[in-house]
């Protein structure tokens, strides 16, 4: 009958309205999936330093599409105080860290930073940066900042060094410009800047930081592991004991933030697994019933994961999570 038909019709169209769009909308994919396509094929350093640009501030995302570059023979460098920008930026088949990636640095900070560089010169050591920027504009956290990241490390001076006396330096020349009234600033500015120039600072001499605290700074940082990983000395350890990474459990996710599952992967739902790495992090919470529960967050060398703990896994493993 007629009214059969049209509900028939009606059927097949909800149906198709489930996963159907309109032409125009399906050709503007088309063209993005293929420019797209191009840009990754002739431009993979171009294209992943403009992921991790959108995706900076998110720790996880930065990391993946780090690997990803890692994976592509594309090494990422480590922030560089006369190499870094405010991005990620390309140089032939390297990828250099952003500054705006390092905690309390600013880009206010680091355009300051970048002006400076390129009027007066690549920054030949501590005491030559701290004579050119603007000490009203770059302040000692943002310093601190980018010393516990790495940023000045191709100077050559530890990191242990430049923390214990960085503070000094800069209060000793915020102090010998403010003894210089404005009227003989502009007079005397080269005369000052050379004479700074000839003084050599006392580094105190103590060893570098062990490389855990070192990578630990980087992390606190960062929020990544920039010269290496806790992890590396027990990685034979780990593939023994483990039986899978944890990147292989957990779905990729993509920029649009939709999940992504890796179609290689031979994980599924209620496989009997076993991970390893670092804790990172304790939540602990009350159940209803008064009993204690925790949240915690392991990370390996690929990827994090949260773990739920119920009470009463909880009550006979506290110790491992104390």
């Amino acid at each position: 009958t007629g009214s059969d038909t049209d509900e028939h019709k009606t059927d097949s169209m909800m149906d198709f309205a489930s996963y159907a769009f309109n032409k125009s909308h399906a050709a503007a994919y088309a063209v993005v999936a293929y420019e797209t396509a191009y840009l990754v094929h002739y431009y993979p350093g171009e294209y992943l330093a403009a992921m991790l640009n959108s995706v900076m501030g998110n720790n996880e995302k930065v990391a993946f599409y780090i690997r990803c570059a890692e994976e592509l023979g594309i090494q990422v460098l480590p922030p560089d105080i006369n190499e870094s920008y405010s991005k990620f930026t390309v140089k032939k088949d390297t990828i250099r860290f952003g500054l705006a990636a390092i905690k309390n640095v600013g880009v206010n900070v680091i355009e300051s930073i970048v002006k400076v560089r390129e009027n007066k010169g690549r920054f030949v050591s501590f005491i030559d940066f701290c004579n050119k920027i603007d000490t009203s504009e770059v302040n000692k956290r943002a310093v601190e900042s980018i010393i516990k990241a790495g940023g000045f490390d191709t100077l050559g001076v530890y990191r242990s060094k430049l923390l214990a006396v960085y503070e000094k330096i800069m209060d000793g020349i915020s102090g010998q410009r403010k003894k210089n009234i404005k009227g003989q600033m502009n007079l005397f500015t080269d005369f000052v800047q050379k004479e700074y120039k000839q003084v050599e600072i006392q580094y105190p001499d103590i060893k570098e930081f062990d490389k855990k605290y070192l990578l630990a700074m980087e992390k606190e940082m960062t929020g990544l592991y920039l010269s290496g990983n806790p992890l590396e000395d027990y990685e034979e350890t780990l593939k023994k004991v483990t039986n899978v990474k944890i990147s292989d459990i957990v779905a990729n996710e993509s920029l649009e933030d939709n999940a992504r599952i890796d179609e290689n992967s031979k994980i599924e739902d209620g496989t009997h697994v076993i991970v390893g790495g670092i804790i990172t992090s304790v939540t602990k919470k009350v159940t209803k019933n008064n009993t204690m529960m925790a949240f915690i967050k392991i990370e390996d060398m690929y990827a994090a994961i949260e773990v739920i703990i119920f009470p009463k896994i909880l009550e006979r493993n506290a110790s491992y999570i104390n």
